[in-house]
């Protein structure tokens, strides 16, 4: 029963992508799409994320496989202490003070080891306190991009994935943390970490290909008869994009759209913008 509940959970959030992923593309031109899809492709719209979401879930199957193994370890060394927790850059930032007190206090100023051990200390606490920089950065950076503030540099969308996915990984050791004991609250944060990425690179890529089409710079040309009159794509006239029951156009100098019935549609022809511009 708790496998049906998990699997049907896993699959309203699949279809709440999806239609967000509509939504948010065709609000930028004002076309309120659930009134134009078929409860098929509501369903199955998740689907252009199939690639994606394969990613995402090999990624958090190899942080859970991670786990498993230190699990593993640590139950073959109980002796170790707990109390430290994990040895990984949120330890060594803690624990800094302590351990550089520590080295302070033995004076043993003679021996090579001791400034070998200052150097590797060194390099470890600044390898850390960069990794929690950049988990800031990265933060502040997706969020801006999230709200469409101008950003100093722009990370293409397939970049801003792969750096997403890095900081899930890093940040996944203050999961850890805070919710050591508590492994479905884990559970749980894991997948808000993942929605937030999920929603956040959605709303940037939509954005960005929203102000394309806007700015004149379609990803497709069309053409098509429409009730025996031909109708084709231009500077003025842009393809915003296609259902399984219409097609929409954007007339830019009216800022309108012209909604067509596929049923009326003949000799529909669909051809890649090879002079696309970006928007950026």
């Amino acid at each position: 029963m708790k496998r049906v509940y998990e699997s049907t959970t896993i699959y309203a959030l699949l279809v709440f992508i999806g239609f967000y992923n509509y939504y948010v593309f065709y609000s930028y031109f004002d076309i309120e799409i659930a009134s134009f899809l078929t409860l098929g492709e509501l369903l199955l719209s998740f689907l252009p994320f199939t690639f994606p979401i394969l990613i995402l879930a090999s990624v958090f199957a190899v942080l859970y496989l991670l786990v498993i193994i230190k699990w593993a370890i640590d139950k073959n060394n109980e002796s170790e202490k707990e109390e430290d927790g994990p040895n990984d850059f949120v330890f060594k930032l803690s624990n800094a003070p302590k351990q550089i007190i520590s080295i302070l206090k033995e004076k043993r100023w003679k021996l090579v080891n001791t400034y070998l051990f200052i150097l590797i200390f060194l390099f470890q606490f600044i390898i850390s306190l960069g990794i929690v920089v950049f988990l800031f950065l990265f933060f502040i950076h997706f969020l801006d991009r999230i709200i469409g503030m101008d950003s100093y540099f722009q990370v293409p969308i397939g970049g801003l994935f792969v750096v997403g996915l890095i900081w899930i990984s890093i940040f996944d050791s203050f999961v850890i943390r805070a919710f050591k004991g508590h492994a479905e609250i884990k559970k749980l944060a894991r997948v808000i970490l993942a929605l937030f990425l999920s929603i956040g690179l959605i709303s940037i890529d939509n954005r960005d290909k929203a102000l394309n089409i806007l700015n004149g710079h379609p990803e497709f040309e069309v053409s098509f008869e429409y009730n025996n009159v031909k109708k084709e794509t231009n500077s003025n006239l842009v393809f915003i994009g296609i259902t399984e029951k219409y097609i929409f156009i954007r007339d830019i100098k009216l800022k309108k759209n012209q909604i067509y019935s596929i049923e009326k549609i003949d000799l529909l022809e669909m051809t890649k913008n090879l002079s696309e511009k970006s928007s950026e």
